[in-house]
C-alpha cells in the first residue's frame, strides 16, 4: 500500500509540472471582467491589469466533462478535444491496484475514443491485463421525458497469451496443484457492446445505468498434470461464450467541487475446471461509494471504498485512490 501512494503522489506531482501552464483567467478589480493572463489591459472596461490581480482557477468539474462515475460509463461525452488520462487505483474487474490507466479524446462532442487496460479476473491466473481500445458515441440526447441514449464499443483487437508456472499454480490454486496441475496456459480475446443511458433528476442528482453483451473467445488451451491419468485433456480450438452484464449508479452533486457517487455493476469471472479441462465463468458483482473532488483545474481526484462479491466480510473491504488529468487540446 505504501508503495502504491508512493507512485500515485509521483504521477500527480510529474502531471502537475506538465500541466502546470495550463490556461488561468484574470479578474479585473474594477468591472469583474475575466481576462487572460497574458492581457495587460481589460477587454471590457479598458483598465490597467495589475500582476497582483488574484488569478482565478477554473473548477474542471464545471468546464470540463467526465465521462465516468468511478469506473462505469455515462452516457455523456468528453468535450471535443477533451483529453482524459485517468490514473492510479482500478476501479473494476482488476484485483488488486493498478497503473495502467486510460487515455480517452473527446470528439465532436458526439463521440470519443479510449485506449486503455481491463484485468480479466480467474481462479488461477488472477490478474490478467489485457489491452484493449474503446469507442463511444451517442445516439440520442436527453430531454424532459427520456434519457442520454450512447453506445459503447470495446475490443481487446488481439489475442491474449495468459501463462502461469509450477510455482504460481501451488501458490494461487493449492488444490488445482494437489490434483497434479503443474502448468496452466491458454490465449484469449473479447469484445463487448454495451447500451448506456443517463438522466438527470432535479439540479443535483443523476442516474446513469446499462446492459453490456461480451463475446469472450479463447484458444490453445494447455495444462500439464503430474501423475495423474485420470483427468481429461483439453479439446483443442477454438471456443466462445456470450456474457451478459449490468451497471448502474447516481452521482450527487454535494458543492461545486465535490460529487458524490456509487455504482455497481456484474463482471464475468473465468474460472479453470481441472476435472472438466475447460473454462467456466461465473457472475461477480462490485460495488463502490464515494467521492469525486476537484482539486485543480486540470485535476479530479476519485476516492472511494470498493467490495465485490467474492470477499468474505468487511476486514476485505478495499479502499481506492484515482485521478482525472483533464485538459484541452484545442487551446
Amino acid at each position: 500500500m505504501k508503495t502504491f501512494f508512493r507512485y500515485f503522489l509521483i504521477i500527480i506531482f510529474a502531471t502537475s509540472f506538465v500541466f502546470s501552464q495550463t490556461d488561468k483567467t484574470i479578474i479585473c478589480k474594477f468591472c469583474k471582467t475575466e481576462n487572460k493572463t497574458n492581457n495587460t489591459f481589460c477587454i471590457n472596461c479598458g483598465k490597467t491589469l495589475s500582476t497582483s490581480t488574484q488569478s482565478k482557477e477554473i473548477n474542471p468539474l464545471a468546464t470540463h466533462k467526465l465521462d465516468h462515475l468511478f469506473s462505469i460509463p455515462k452516457a455523456e461525452m468528453l468535450k471535443s478535444l477533451d483529453v482524459n488520462f485517468m490514473l492510479g487505483g482500478a476501479w473494476g474487474l482488476e484485483e488488486q491496484n493498478s497503473f495502467l490507466g486510460s487515455f480517452a479524446l473527446g470528439l465532436g462532442d458526439v463521440a470519443q475514443i479510449e485506449v486503455g487496460t481491463i484485468g480479466m479476473i480467474g481462479n488461477l491466473l488472477g490478474l490478467s491485463n489485457i489491452s484493449t481500445i474503446g469507442l463511444k458515441g451517442i445516439i440520442f440526447h436527453e430531454n424532459e421525458k427520456w434519457p442520454s441514449i450512447a453506445l459503447a464499443l470495446r475490443s481487446s483487437n488481439d489475442w491474449d497469451y495468459n501463462s502461469l508456472s509450477e510455482n504460481e499454480v501451488q501458490a494461487n490454486s493449492p488444490s488445482d496443484y494437489a490434483s497434479g496441475l503443474r502448468d496452466y496456459n491458454y490465449e484469449m480475446r473479447f469484445t463487448s457492446l454495451s447500451l448506456i443511458l443517463s438522466k438527470n433528476v432535479g439540479d443535483k442528482n443523476s442516474l446513469h445505468f446499462g446492459a453490456s453483451y461480451m463475446d469472450t473467445r479463447y484458444r490453445n488451451l494447455y495444462r500439464y498434470i503430474y501423475n495423474n491419468p485420470f483427468l481429461p485433456t483439453p479439446i483443442s480450438g477454438e471456443f466462445q461464450k456470450d456474457l451478459f452484464g449490468f451497471f448502474g449508479g447516481i452521482e450527487h452533486i454535494a458543492n461545486e467541487r465535490t460529487v458524490f457517487m456509487i455504482e455497481v455493476q456484474s463482471f464475468p469471472s473465468f474460472r479453470y475446471n481441472i476435472n472438466s479441462a475447460s473454462i467456466e465463468t461465473s457472475k461477480m458483482f462490485v460495488t463502490v461509494a464515494g467521492v469525486r473532488f476537484a482539486v485543480l483545474e486540470w485535476l479530479v481526484i476519485d476516492t472511494g471504498a470498493r467490495y465485490q462479491s467474492n470477499f468474505k466480510g468487511l476486514a476485505d473491504v478495499q479502499i481506492r485512490l484515482s485521478a482525472n488529468a483533464i485538459f484541452s487540446i484545442s487551446k
